[in-house]
């Protein structure tokens, strides 16, 4: 049975941290004036060094944790730094003085050797415990601001996440009516010719909307669910335009990984019946193409209508284009791109590519074929 390893608390890593520093600190210090005696023809015992170093150094351990009390407590800013400076002077002559006479008592101990005069002894460590003291007092500010700067990143960072998504939810806002009133403006066309139809076209339009509603919070969506809600979309134009309206839906399962900004192919998909089937009075293939080439998800929305007119041609932005350009500018930056233009061999496409980040745990979208269109295909890559 294999157990979960408990990481270590906090303090206990700290506690480890700070000896070992320190620890070697007091090993480079005994080796460099070992070294330079001996350099000098003094031989010296390594154990004359090695504990008198050791116990002076240890003893810092105990008075690291305490120095960064008083650097919190004494800060160096604007409006005090005269005080703070004086406080840490008087404590850091506190703890040089400690220092050596915690020294006095126990280095004769380990050494067998009289007792250093506390005098004598406090005026030869005075600087480097000083120095100690002041490098602690360094290390504390730098942790502190450190801190405080990776606080106030994290809660930069989080406003602008909240304001991007502000901006996503209104570009979002913007799209949800422009498609409900272009819906029920066709039903209400086809009311008048087709009740039945018209009654059909209204029943998906309320499920179609409880879905738009239910998930307007969501931001990006698996590309098989917008696939799903553009499918749904689909089955209601059907209604409308019956055969005149040709669908097919053409996705890798890689592609239908890749996770897109929700709602982003009803505008596309809009614009396709608006500019080719209505425009058309014969038969229009409207179909939605989705591949991964070099870590890149490309969209593409087409059809074989009659085109964009040559002063449209470059896209002469509508309400649903523009949102979804600033919808892709919002979450991608300039990392995607959005075009839209007339076919060589005829009719319109309108192109979308987007950085690819698969989701994980992704279905399918469903796969029945649309109501009112005997003729629509979905295939999967």
């Amino acid at each position: 049975m294999i157990s979960a390893k408990t990481p270590l608390p906090g303090w206990m890593v700290t506690g480890l941290t700070t000896f070992l520093g320190w620890t070697l600190v007091g090993l480079m210090g005994a080796a460099r004036t070992y070294t330079s005696l001996q350099s000098r023809n003094i031989c010296p015992e390594w154990r004359g060094f090695f504990w008198p170093h050791m116990l002076s150094v240890w003893l810092w351990v105990v008075f690291t944790p305490i120095v960064f009390w008083l650097s919190s407590r004494w800060r160096f800013d604007s409006l005090n730094w005269r005080r703070s400076a004086t406080l840490h002077v008087a404590a850091g002559v506190t703890l040089a003085a400690l220092d050596v006479f915690v020294d006095g008592i126990f280095q004769p101990i380990l050494l067998s050797a009289e007792r250093i005069p506390f005098r004598l002894a406090f005026a030869y460590e005075f600087f480097i415990n000083m120095f100690s003291y002041a490098g602690l007092v360094a290390i504390a500010h730098a942790v502190s601001y450190y801190k405080l700067f990776r606080l106030q990143e994290t809660r930069s960072l989080r406003l602008e996440t909240k304001l991007a998504q502000a901006r996503i939810q209104a570009l979002r806002s913007h799209l949800h009516p422009h498609f409900l009133f272009n819906t029920i403006n066709a039903a209400a066309e086809l009311v008048h010719e087709d009740s039945e139809a018209a009654d059909r076209m209204l029943t998906r339009l309320g499920q179609l909307l409880q879905r738009v509603f239910t998930e307007s919070q969501v931001v990006e969506v698996p590309l098989d669910r917008e696939l799903s809600f553009a499918r749904q979309y689909l089955d209601i134009a059907a209604i409308r335009f019956g055969d005149r309206l040709e669908a097919v839906i053409t996705a890798s399962r890689e592609a239908r990984r890749g996770l897109v900004p929700s709602f982003l192919l009803q505008p596309l998909v809009e614009n396709a019946i608006h500019h080719g089937v209505e425009r058309a009075s014969t038969q229009v293939r409207v179909q939605i193409t989705a591949e991964v080439t070099e870590n890149k998800l490309r969209l593409t929305v087409s059809d074989t209508g009659p085109g964009l007119a040559a002063e449209r041609e470059g896209i002469e932005w509508g309400t649903g284009l523009e949102k979804v350009n600033g919808l892709l500018r919002e979450l991608h930056g300039s990392e995607f791109e959005l075009d839209m233009r007339n076919r060589p061999v005829g009719g319109a496409i309108a192109e979308v590519v987007l950085p690819y980040c698969p989701a994980e745990g992704s279905g399918s979208f469903n796969t029945e074929p649309a109501i009112g269109m005997p003729s629509t295909a979905v295939r999967h890559g």
